[in-house]
């Protein structure tokens, strides 16, 4: 056991260990012969693993503090604790047949005591300071350099070094470096008492002393009396070192500076006003200067009133303006009686030394919080609703937050409050887009300092609070009298049957007809789609003629099927947070020509894939915003067509509402390879016939193209670009095509007369959601197959075979005109009319058919139904 330079007890070093059973009254004595400082035992040992302490005397007491790199310390304690299992001992490991093992180390420590630096150099754990008396003891444990700290005390340390001595100046508080540098001259870091028991940096900086000390002589004449000031020398600052300079130090404590010379090694713990708490001057090449000291902590201030949330509830309270900075935290101290219709605001900021992090209340519920970096808003509605909230990183760039303020609407409230640092990247345009919510800055943002604002976008402000670093919270709190009833904006308003959503009042605030609601032409249908994320409602809807078709709040994407009469074929929420090949493959799955409706819920992204996503663009997606995290998200398109509508918004921006009227005769149009860039043609690209298609000048549109088609009975198709109409009447359809740039091709499916019967009110009318009420899903219905009396019974004496049925639909009208018809069976262009007398009494799986029974009525008066066109119809 090494102890050269270290107080050995009266009686002497002793070891114990495993090898003796830990027992006192048999430990070991270790001897001194040559009294060289260097204590020897030498024991007979079998081989194996041992573990031991020395101690300096002969008792528990006097053991030694084993350091992590040498002992059997538990290395979670000391990396979550700073220091070492105090029960840790060394470890000795005998190898089989070997003659001997020697340890030598010093007392506390791992290796030699001529082998260690200087314990002044030794950074000492939190709740640890430097041992006055061991600065130039070899040493480099807590043990040997570092007493403990008592309750409410902590540790300063400033090291430094001249140009010959290392060249560096570090400077510590409660074993966590604070600043460190190489720049040459003294460097100055100024603390001051912080609100929550703390010592914190006001201010760091390098004054080059080697060439002027005018600036420091400024800074130091400006700092507050009682504040800490810590200096160190680095390099050479000395050469142009003033007397005033020198005084003005003298100030802070400095008694030694008249001794400073060239490249000496310079450090001071002072206070402005007071005297030196530890000051140590070094001459060049002598190794350095280090300063340390103990000191008292600031109090930490008690709670204040401003920190306490007033109860609201069947009675309501709100914090007085006047006891904010009173010590307090209950409602006879803190809170007063809200008025009659009154709302109560409040923001609280704290700056990255202060507690670092922002709230916002509303009525005595928190409706944020967050401790990221920067200037968070919360913008209300007038109504006090919700509109956005959003961090934005005023110490990197303030340019989205200066966007978002000029983007939002005048008369909404501002909640603005700061977290850490704020100030770095605050630009005059920020400023000024923050005074346009009410802002006047009673003093500037400043480096972590707290912020808190309650404004009226194109007002003034409510409240607002500055808090320079180590004051604590800034706290803003308002009360704002309870604005009358606000309207809901069209897009939210369902419109009845026979109006429609209007395009130009979809943001206009109101809830009538007459304010957001336009008639419907003849047989034209409305579809609405209202999606919500997590943070705006959670929630989807599908709306038919002012009839809700669905609602969810399941996660996901949910789809609702129609076919092209507007019935219901299929509704489901697909979970694409986990998983989004169901819904791929159900798209993929489902008919041409169906209206095919979306509404995201909750989160609809984390689990979608390139294959989903290119199916939905099969129905008309095209993602003009991807689908985000929680992004709501509606579409209204066409499977194998175009989107009628598509919406999609960001978390925390309300709604996205798709509306879209439409005329299911124009659904009948599909594109034939795409539609787009391509020119019809008959059999085959080179069948170009002029007797497949009679031309129709002066047509300017896309549409007016398609009621060209409807209204001639042979139509299979049409040809457009510019004002020239194709209107294709080949008996075998549009069955190839030809890329040409600017033009579209697409096939036509007419109707089928029918004949349909169904008794409303004694009044014969006709309903194809009538009829398609009689139809009913066998086993599900999708893909299934029909059956009779057993799975295995297909006799094609129980049904029909109807070709070139293209839609559902028209298999139904095929079953209702066939006396004795039971169900249908449809797959792609084939169509089953079945006539069994029993009925449909089984199915099987079979993808891509369909199976539904059919209930003729009772009480029949036939009609003709004939297809309606309407020039009025909105889609392209």
């Amino acid at each position: 056991a090494d102890f050269r330079g270290r107080q050995a007890a009266p009686g002497g070093p002793h070891l114990v260990g495993s090898f003796q059973r830990w027992d006192i009254p048999t430990a070991v004595a270790l001897a001194d012969d040559d009294a060289d400082g260097i204590y020897v035992a030498t024991l007979d040992l079998p081989a194996g693993s041992y573990e031991f302490k020395f101690l300096n005397g002969s008792a528990w007491e006097h053991a030694e503090i084993v350091p992590i790199s040498c002992s059997t310390a538990d290395a979670y304690h000391y990396g979550s604790y700073g220091y070492g299992d105090e029960n840790a001992h060394r470890r000795l490991h005998i190898a089989e047949n070997a003659s001997s093992s020697n340890m030598h180390a010093c007392f506390n420590e791992c290796e030699p005591c001529d082998a260690l630096s200087l314990c002044k150099t030794y950074d000492c754990p939190p709740s640890y300071g430097l041992k006055s008396t061991a600065w130039e003891l070899t040493g480099e444990s807590r043990g040997t350099c570092c007493d403990a700290l008592g309750s409410g005390k902590g540790s300063i340390v400033v090291r430094s070094a001249g140009y010959s001595d290392g060249n560096y100046a570090q400077f510590w508080l409660k074993g966590y470096l604070l600043y460190a540098t190489g720049a040459r001259g003294l460097t100055v870091v100024e603390l001051r008492p912080g609100s929550l028991g703390e010592y914190i940096v006001k201010h760091t900086e390098t004054f080059d002393t080697f060439v002027d000390s005018s600036k420091l002589e400024g800074y130091l004449s400006a700092v507050a009396a009682g504040n800490l000031i810590l200096m160190a020398a680095v390099d050479e600052a000395s050469a142009m070192l003033s007397q005033q300079a020198k005084a003005l130090m003298a100030t802070c404590g400095a008694e030694s500076i008249q001794q400073m010379a060239f490249r000496s090694s310079y450090a001071l713990i002072g206070q402005k006003g007071g005297s030196a708490l530890s000051e140590e001057i070094s001459p060049e090449g002598s190794g350095g200067a280090v300063a340390t000291a103990t000191v008292t902590l600031p109090e930490k201030l008690p709670p204040l009133c401003k920190m306490f949330n007033c109860f609201w509830g069947a009675l309501q309270y709100v914090l007085k303006a006047d006891a904010l900075e009173t010590p307090g935290k209950s409602e006879e101290a803190c809170c007063e009686t809200a008025g009659p219709g009154e709302q109560s605001l409040v923001v609280r900021s704290a700056g990255y030394s202060d507690g670092n992090k922002a709230e916002f209340w509303l009525n005595g519920q928190r409706i944020y919080a967050t401790r990221t970096r920067g200037l968070t808003i919360v913008d209300l509605w007038p109504n006090m609703t919700v509109k956005h909230k959003e961090t934005f990183d005023t110490f990197t760039d303030s340019s989205s937050m200066v966007a978002y303020l000029s983007s939002t609407a005048n008369g909404n409230v501002i909640l603005v409050g700061a977290v850490d640092e704020p100030s770095a990247a605050f630009s005059q345009e920020a400023e000024n887009a923050l005074r346009e919510c009410g802002a006047t800055f009673p003093q500037p943002l400043s480096f972590r300092s707290a912020y808190a604002l309650i404004g009226i976008k194109g007002g003034s402000k409510l409240s607002e609070v500055v808090q320079v670093e180590g004051d604590g919270y800034a706290v803003a709190v308002a009360e704002v009298k309870k604005p009358e009833p606000v309207l809901t904006m069209c897009n939210l308003y369902n419109c009845p049957s026979g109006y429609v959503l209007s395009a130009v009042a979809m943001e206009t605030l109101g809830a009538s007809v007459e304010t957001c609601c336009e008639a419907m032409g003849p047989g034209e249908q409305a579809l609405v789609v209202r999606s919500a994320g997590f943070s705006d409602g959670n929630q989807a809807e599908f709306w038919l003629n002012g009839q809700r078709l669905y609602e969810t709040r399941k996660r996901g994407l949910t789809v609702v099927d129609l076919w092209p009469n507007m019935t219901v074929k299929h509704i489901e929420t697909f979970d694409t947070h986990a998983d989004s090949l169901p819904m791929a493959a159900y798209l993929n799955s489902t008919a041409k020509g169906n209206v095919i409706l979306v509404g995201a819920s909750d989160d609809a992204s984390a689990g979608m894939t390139w294959e989903a996503a290119n199916q939905l663009r099969a129905c008309g997606a095209t993602f003009p915003r991807p689908i985000c995290f929680r992004c709501s998200y509606t579409l209204i398109g066409v499977k194998g067509g175009s989107k009628l509508a598509e919406v999609g918004t960001s978390p925390g921006t309300g709604k996205a509402v798709s509306v879209s009227v439409l005329t299911p005769e124009l659904l009948r149009f599909l594109p034939v390879d795409g539609g787009v860039n391509r020119a019809c043609r008959g059999q085959s690209a080179g069948d170009n016939s002029g007797d497949h298609y009679v031309v129709v000048d002066g047509i300017e549109t896309l549409q007016a193209c398609k009621l060209e088609c409807i209204r001639r009975e042979a139509c299979v198709g049409i040809e457009h670009r510019g004002s020239r109409c194709e209107v294709w009447t080949r008996p075998g359809g549009v069955q190839a095509s030809v890329y040409l740039y600017d033009y579209t091709c697409l096939s036509y499916t007419p109707p089928l007369a029918t004949t349909a019967t169904t008794t409303m009110a004694s009044t014969a009318t006709t309903s194809t959601r009538a009829i398609a009420t009689r139809f009913a899903a066998v086993d599900g219905g999708v893909n299934r197959a029909c059956r009779g009396a057993s799975s295995s019974d297909n006799a094609p004496a129980h049904y029909t075979v109807i070709p070139g049925i293209q839609a559902l639909g028209d298999c139904q009208t095929e079953c209702i005109q066939v006396a004795g018809c039971v169900g249908i069976e449809f797959s792609g262009g084939r169509c089953e009319v079945w006539i069994r007398p029993d009925g449909i009494q089984a199915s099987i799986a079979l993808n891509g058919f369909t199976c539904l029974s059919y209930t003729p009525p009772l009480a029949t008066t036939t009609l003709a139904l004939t297809a309606t066109t309407s020039t009025r119809s909105r889609i392209l």
